[in-house]
Parts: C-alpha cells; structure tokens; sequence
C-alpha cells in the first residue's frame, strides 16, 4: 500500500475532518478465516479516532466510522509478537478490533505518526 501522505490529508480536508492535531496510521483487520485482510487509516486526534476504509487500490474510501473520546471507555495498544499490536477501541455500544504494525513499507510517514502517538500527545491512548 503506497499512499502519499499528501493524498490522506487532502481526502480528510475534502471530507471536512482534518484536524492540526491529526495523526494518521494504517490498520488491517483479517476477514473471516482467510489471509486475506481489509485495511484502514485511523485518523487519532486530540477529540476523536476516525476510521477509514480503504479500496484494493490502495486510495481511502468513506468514512466508517468516528469515535469521540468522551464516548470510548477504552484505546488499548497491547504489544504482540515482532512488530505489531492489537488495537481495542471500546465504547458503550460497541468494540473493534484491529491490528496495527510499528512500521509499513513506503509509508515513512506511518511510522513517525506511530511514534508520536505513542508519546504522550493522546491521554486516552494507552500501551501495553
């Protein structure tokens, strides 16, 4: 997946949900019993996490979802095996899961965005 980071903040600037604060990562979930995995661009800023789909083709798609941080009871990071976590997004009426890795091939920009939210820039992000 060889997204610009120029393309990402021009889809959430045409979408209306670009943010100063915005930090944007990659996320794969597997669907069903297959290898085969959908991927995502999750968007962490200071108020909200938002989930986007992304095409075959590797562009962002919709919007699926947007999860305020006064509704999530829970943004959890716990460590797995190499390079990667198990992201859970909890709030009362639901909970995700999805996996994200600590680097992605040709995204230098996923990578950085990782780090800096594993610094102390999202009080509702925790690792573990």
């Amino acid at each position: 997946m060889f997204l610009k980071y120029e393309e990402v903040i021009e889809f959430l600037k045409e979408k209306e949900i670009y943010s100063e604060d915005s930090k944007v990562i990659w996320a794969t979930k597997r669907i069903g019993r297959s290898s085969t995995n959908a991927y995502f661009l999750l968007i962490f800023s200071s108020d909200r996490i938002i989930v986007i789909g992304v095409s075959a083709m590797g562009k962002p798609e919709e919007v699926l979802e947007v999860i305020e941080v006064a509704d999530m009871e829970r943004c959890d990071f716990k460590k797995k095996l190499l390079m990667g976590y198990q992201l859970t997004i909890e709030t009362k009426e639901s909970k995700s899961t999805l996996h994200v890795n600590k680097a992605m091939v040709g995204t230098k920009w996923h990578k950085e965005n990782f780090e800096s939210i594993q610094g102390d820039n999202f009080a509702y992000v925790k690792f573990t």
